[in-house]
């Protein structure tokens, strides 16, 4: 899987309305080996000051997937974010796992909502 800088254009390739201008987003895109759009990985604040990560992923993704997940916590942790908040969609299998292996556990702070401690 090869990575690019995310932008607005990834999730119209995607089939979705982009979130945010591309000003607004820090996240990443992943290419499979024939070209095709494998992984969108976004993270941003929401109003309230929440930090919120987003995945999607088509298909079987590479392990490198994980590794820059964990390089989004590290730049986090450097911003000095203490806390990273995740929704849960059971209808996406593995979607629990990813969470899980991610280090988010489950709270009742936030309705549905998941939480990695970064800071």
């Amino acid at each position: 899987m090869r990575f690019e800088d995310l932008t607005a254009g990834h999730f119209s390739e995607w089939g979705m309305s982009a979130p945010f201008e591309d000003d607004y987003m820090l996240g990443f895109a992943g290419r499979q080996d024939d070209g095709s759009l494998g992984a969108i990985g976004l993270i941003f604040m929401d109003l309230s000051g929440r930090w919120w990560v987003s995945f999607h992923k088509r298909g079987e993704c590479s392990p490198f997937v994980h590794k820059m997940m964990l390089k989004m916590a590290k730049a986090l942790r450097e911003l000095k974010v203490k806390e990273v908040w995740a929704s849960l969609d059971d209808t996406i299998p593995g979607a629990r796992e990813w969470l899980q292996r991610g280090g988010f556990v489950q709270t009742a702070e936030h309705e549905g909502a998941w939480k990695l401690w970064v800071g």
